[in-house]
């Protein structure tokens, strides 16, 4: 049948539910829905299933150790393509109190010549398709294996590169944002503002009434001191109030600053031009 196969699985991927051997597999969604009530039913491999979860574990560790070239890491079958290693990090971007301000993924494609790609084609020579051949075990280890090790540190450095470039265009997404809460801070203080004010002069008004029976001498008297406490208070007020802008202010400010942290390499292809196969 179309897109299914009987998988063998390596020792290296019987990890916890993985079974040793797949009977009837597929990648396809169409075909795993349209064969549900089939017998042996198929097992769909997809995101979230332990087969591809342990496969992507190894090819991310075989990524970061570094060393030789595993025959686990992927190898991409395109035309037209030059020979090269195309390495995918993860790119994290924080501002200043430390919280994520954005995430991104960054292919790096660089020639087996050290020709670093823009990334543009990087991008997509990812979202490409690769053929369904096989690289010569030779090739691989004659022409790749020998530079793996120097590809892997350059496009390191690209990645850390790029990812401090995106930082400003990061800062940049995040100023509409921004003002908007800067809009919200300064609505904020001055409804506040008003409330306070209009409970202090209810309360002023009520303490008002309460006093009407005492005479001229003492009622002024009250009256001063209920204008004093209400002074107080409302200055109080006005300084936590304050205090309250000038803090939001300064996480907003902190909000601005964005840095980029170091990014994760997650996965390498190697790319081989389908001409070699």
């Amino acid at each position: 049948m179309e897109h299914v196969w009987t998988l063998d699985i390596p020792q290296s991927l019987r990890r916890h539910g993985v079974r040793d051997r797949y009977e009837c597999a597929t990648f396809a969604r169409e075909t795993a829905l349209r064969d549900l009530k089939r017998s042996p039913a198929i097992d769909f491999i997809a995101l979230g299933h332990p087969l591809l979860d342990a496969l992507i574990a190894s090819v991310k560790s075989d990524a970061r150790d570094g060393g030789r070239l595993s025959g686990r890491m992927a190898v991409r079958i395109l035309s037209g393509t030059p020979h090269g290693f195309l390495l995918t990090y993860l790119g994290r971007w924080q501002d200043r109190r430390g919280a994520l301000a954005a995430e991104e993924i960054i292919p790096v494609f660089i020639g087996l010549d050290g020709a670093a790609y823009p990334p543009e084609q990087a991008k997509a020579l990812l979202a490409q398709p690769g053929l369904r051949r096989n690289a010569p075990s030779s090739l691989l280890a004659d022409m790749y294996e020998p530079l793996w090790e120097a590809r892997r540190e350059q496009a390191h450095s690209l990645a850390v590169q790029r990812s401090a470039e995106l930082a400003v265009q990061v800062s940049a997404q995040r100023v509409p944002q921004l003002e908007l809460l800067r809009r919200d801070i300064e609505s904020w203080v001055e409804a506040r503002q008003r409330w306070i004010e209009r409970l202090l002069t209810e309360r002023a008004g009520r303490e008002a009434a309460q006093l009407s029976l005492f005479d001229n001498t003492e009622r002024a008297r009250a009256l001063a001191g209920a204008e004093t406490r209400r002074r107080n208070d409302l200055a109080r007020e006005r300084e936590v109030i304050a205090n309250r802008r000038q803090q939001r202010e300064q996480e907003i400010a902190d909000m601005e600053h964005v840095i980029a942290t170091a990014p994760e390499l997650i996965g390498a292809l190697i790319i081989v031009p389908a001409e070699e196969c």
